[in-house]
């Protein structure tokens, strides 16, 4: 049996988030399922549950571990899980059912975002298609989403921007090398120039102030 340093937390079952044994001299105990182990040994638990003693013969067919368990009773108490068990999420929470809102509460809801809710995204600025696949520009609304004092667009209506513009973007082919070289060849002569810049910035060391110099004759 492995004491535990909080004294308080033996009358209480559930073992507290980072509480930890230490073992006696002579034992070989393992951190086992949510339980960790520090450089002195220490084994301490990583999550609140209730402590299990077990062995594991799929790790080891000889170690003892100490584990912790997220529930008290039932078949999730049990130590080790089993390997085709669903995974559970760890937020120290239960699950419960959600109460409706009342009538009130959702009439203000809908209240509230139809307000805010710009022409745009309503679905008055969408874009139509010919049968020739060339968009038609449509005027966009103007924004109302009312943002601490200020008036933004929808995102919604500002993905649209380009479609109601009618720009259209080259679709990527990637056996055009011939593109694919000139785009390269573009960039390396952007670097070109961006580094030349840079190097006619740079100061070429100390200037001297005894002026000019001049030819002196050999003696």
């Amino acid at each position: 049996m492995l004491p535990m340093h909080n004294k308080a937390a033996q009358t209480d079952p559930r073992i507290p988030q980072e509480d930890g044994w230490e073992p006696k001299r002579g034992t070989k105990w393992f951190p086992g399922e949510n339980v960790g182990i520090g450089k002195d040994h220490t084994l301490y638990a990583l999550e609140y549950g209730y402590v299990r003693y077990y062995r594991d013969p799929l790790k080891h067919p000889k170690r003892r571990y100490i584990g912790v368990a997220l529930e008290k009773e039932g078949p999730r108490s049990q130590l080790p899980t089993p390997r085709n068990a669903p995974s559970r999420r760890r937020l120290g929470m239960y699950a419960t059912p959600m109460k409706p809102l009342p009538q009130s509460v959702k009439s203000v809801d809908e209240s509230f975002l139809e307000a805010h809710l710009s022409q745009s995204s309503k679905g008055l600025g969408e874009v139509t298609f010919k049968s020739s696949g060339a968009a038609t520009p449509t005027p966009a609304a103007p924004p109302t989403f009312n943002r601490q004092g200020t008036y933004r667009e929808a995102n919604a209506s500002i993905g649209w921007a380009a479609e109601r513009k009618g720009v259209k973007v080259r679709e990527y082919d990637r056996n055009d090398r011939w593109l694919a070289w000139k785009k390269r060849s573009l960039r390396v002569k952007r670097g070109m120039e961006a580094k030349a810049a840079r190097a006619m910035r740079k100061t070429k060391g100390k200037k001297s102030n005894k002026g000019p110099k001049t030819a002196q004759k050999k003696k």
